[in-house]
């Protein structure tokens, strides 16, 4: 292994647990022919956290919780990073394997163009049946590789919205970055998407973005209603003020959409044998489940609006964004 730090690994930490545990030991065991540093920014954690990262070689770098910002924080890392490429990890993002870290590295060493890559995400083995059903139909699960560039601005600018958005993805909770061009684009200071504003900038400026499905970490678990509505309300409410992208845009396609989603999901229960019971309650959670996604899509796509034009709304678009 070369001696000199090649990769920088970079995880935000706060009150991280045995998952934590689990990552760091899956890191230390990646096989690479490159030397690599983690660097751990905790944000006032208050579990065992900071204990774990003392029975590992990391490098503790500590915050207050309020100074935590998903950009800002990253910044901070990048800055302390000794490595030419740099790695973000969140502290729930068990790498799957010892040779998670290896591929993202050689699609960088092999074309200088490539700005990031980013990693396949599966779901933990207790994940519930919605969230391994809506992880097999992203792309994010995709055995597919995918290298997206822009070939031209002209071609670009006529791109509809998804599609801008499926070239811009990049996702900061398993990606690398070169760190030149981050001297460059650094990442904004946001309370979420900073890895999506990233690669927008990036892609917009000739650079390649890869998703490599052979760097794999287990990541998706089990969320309440409430934590889908609020996921969907930011996410989309980025999506639109990024890209002008929207799928619900009334009340009446939230209507129609949360009811087709539905469906889809008692069709899920109707090829499982769970029994009388189980059935109808899990098609009963399922259709306030897809009610709070399709209702979270519509409410981010008129986040904007709504913060234009009613002062007290920030206070509840801070609340709905908080923690996320």
């Amino acid at each position: 292994m070369d001696s000199h730090i090649k990769v920088s690994v970079i995880i935000p930490t706060y009150n991280g647990g045995n998952k934590f545990k689990r990552c760091l030991d899956m890191i230390y065991r990646q096989k690479t022919e490159y030397s690599f540093e983690v660097i751990c920014i905790d944000s006032g954690s208050k579990d065992n956290t900071l204990q774990i990262c003392k029975n590992y070689p990391v490098r503790l770098y500590q915050i207050q919780k309020e100074d935590f910002n998903h950009g800002l924080t990253r910044n901070q890392g990048v800055k302390m990073a000794r490595g030419d490429f740099v790695t973000f990890l969140t502290q729930d993002a068990i790498p799957l394997n010892d040779h998670w870290l290896a591929p993202m590295i050689e699609d960088l060493e092999s074309d200088e163009t490539v700005a990031g890559v980013y990693s396949r995400q599966i779901p933990r083995e207790d994940a519930d049946i919605f969230v391994k059903y809506n992880m097999s139909k992203s792309p994010l699960c995709s055995e597919k590789k995918m290298i997206k560039c822009v070939k031209n601005k002209e071609e670009y600018a006529l791109l509809d919205p998804y599609k801008k958005f499926t070239l811009a993805t990049y996702d900061n909770v398993s990606g690398i970055i070169r760190k030149s061009i981050w001297q460059k684009y650094p990442f904004p200071k946001t309370d979420f998407g900073e890895d999506l504003e990233w690669g927008k900038r990036v892609i917009e400026a000739g650079y390649k973005i890869v998703y490599e499905p052979r760097s794999i970490v287990i990541h998706f678990h089990n969320r309440c209603l409430f934590y889908w509505f609020r996921r969907m309300y930011i996410h989309y409410s980025l999506c639109y003020r990024l890209f002008k992208l929207k799928f619900v845009s009334s009340l009446t396609d939230v209507r129609k959409s949360s009811r087709k989603r539905a469906k889809e999901y008692w069709k899920l229960m109707d090829r499982h044998n769970f029994g009388i019971y189980k059935t109808f309650c899990l098609k009963l959670y399922s259709s306030f489940l897809s009610l709070a996604q399709i209702g979270g899509e519509y409410m981010g796509y008129k986040s904007g609006f709504l913060l234009n034009k009613y002062k007290w709304y920030k206070k509840i678009d801070k609340f709905l964004k908080r923690g996320i």
